[in-house]
């Protein structure tokens, strides 16, 4: 089988590069998903797969766990992205190993588990990799599956290769769902129901510090009000910056802080603005001096701790079909929430914010206009709605201590 998939596989890569290629996102380090590059001596360490950024945050909680447990083990960290590298980069210890997750053909997967070893594998979400865990289990490598979840479309999709995708699951030993419905489906999918947990959501453990960013430090002074757009995709900041063109007639006091997905979405967004007549600064270069309408984030990996200095937050990807991003982080600082309809990265939570009343849908600009506005004027309808998010934050808390005491066994 993992023959036809290399072919299968190929003809995605390629369409792949010539993608990235056209978009300018290819880079060297994309060789090292080829050829490991192995810096340490390794003693069957644990591996942990984080795609990303939001995977390599939970990376980081679970791995200080596994150091303060057991203080002799190695780990293997890998990641996709170069912003996830460099996360995960920023906390790894010494005698630990960072590498980039090779590409899944089975000459190279063999290559990276012949010299890697592990004794476990962790992937933090659900990523299916069909020739790694065949290779893995073959290696006598348990494959664990945490924080897992199945979206909608991906649970369609999956359906359609069912037999070929359930002997993929076979070679998993313990899948960590986060929910009940996530776990319904990976069973429906082909997983042994004797395999599957119900753990819950490590999001909602990661603590964030309490008012890391002041408005001062964005240059902005403290009795100004913040509108924050988080994690922006193209499409999106035509809207949002209109949106603000038309609050800040109306509320003077008004700053905009925006942080596009990518970073180096930067200077097309600077273009964007220029041609609306509007003025910014990057955070880079923002200093105590310095007094702006709108602040770009051009630094990654402090959207985070921006969203304390937040007096409304609209949550980017959300107006376009991409999926939405995380809202948790804006909820850990009580902050009124505000998403589009394209939230299904994170249908269970963005349904559940919805239904207890801790975060507001909208649908176009002009309801994004209305949302911001009443927000920011009505002080009891604002800190309410921040009042809930930050109370399921915490009435969800208990994913990570579920999920270890559920692998434990694997670690040791």
């Amino acid at each position: 089988m993992f023959i036809l998939y290399d072919f299968i596989f190929l003809a995605v890569f390629i369409f792949g590069l010539a993608y990235y290629f056209l978009k300018a996102k290819f880079h060297k380090d994309i060789l090292l998903r080829v050829f490991l590059v192995k810096t340490k001596p390794l003693t069957k360490p644990i591996w942990i797969h984080a795609v990303s950024v939001g995977e390599a945050k939970l990376a980081k909680a679970l791995y200080i766990l596994i150091k303060e447990k057991f203080t002799q083990r190695q780990v293997v960290i890998s990641t996709v992205t170069k912003t996830g590298h460099e996360i995960v980069r920023s906390f790894i210890k010494g005698e630990d190993e960072l590498i980039y997750f090779p590409l899944d053909f089975s000459f190279i997967v063999r290559r990276f588990i012949r010299k890697i070893d592990p004794s476990v594998f962790i992937s933090i979400e659900t990523e299916i990799w069909p020739n790694l865990f065949y290779f893995l289990k073959r290696n006598n490598t348990a494959v664990v599956i945490i924080n897992g979840r199945i979206s909608p479309a991906s649970f369609a999709r999956y359906k359609i290769v069912g037999r070929i995708f359930k002997q993929v699951l076979e070679n998993v030993s313990l899948f960590c769902m986060q929910n009940q419905i996530d776990k319904e489906r990976i069973i429906a999918l082909g997983a042994d129901r004797t395999k599957v947990e119900k753990t819950g959501n490590i999001k909602f453990d990661i603590e964030l510090k309490e008012e890391s960013y002041s408005k001062s430090g964005l240059g902005i002074t403290e009795n100004d009000l913040v509108f924050i757009a988080g994690s922006t995709h193209p499409g999106e900041e035509l809207v949002i910056f209109n949106v603000f063109k038309r609050l800040k007639k109306e509320i003077p006091s008004l700053r905009l802080v925006l942080a596009p997905r990518h970073i180096e979405r930067v200077d097309t967004i600077e273009s964007l603005l220029r041609s609306m007549d509007l003025s910014s600064i990057r955070l880079s270069r923002v200093s105590n001096e310095t007094k702006q309408d709108l602040v770009i984030v051009d630094i990654m990996g402090e959207l985070a701790q921006i969203y304390a200095a937040g007096d409304v937050v609209f949550i980017g990807g959300s107006l376009i079909k991409k999926g939405g991003q995380n809202i948790l982080e804006p909820a850990f600082f009580a902050k009124p929430i505000i998403f589009g309809p394209y939230m299904f990265n994170f249908s269970y939570i963005s349904e559940l914010f919805i239904k207890e009343n801790a975060a507001k849908m909208i649908f176009d600009q002009k309801q994004l206009y209305e949302a911001v506005k009443e927000l920011l004027l009505d002080k009891e309808k604002s800190n309410a709605l921040g009042k809930k998010a930050k109370e399921i934050v915490n009435s969800n808390k208990g994913a990570l201590r579920n999920t270890f005491l559920k692998i434990e066994g694997f670690l040791k």
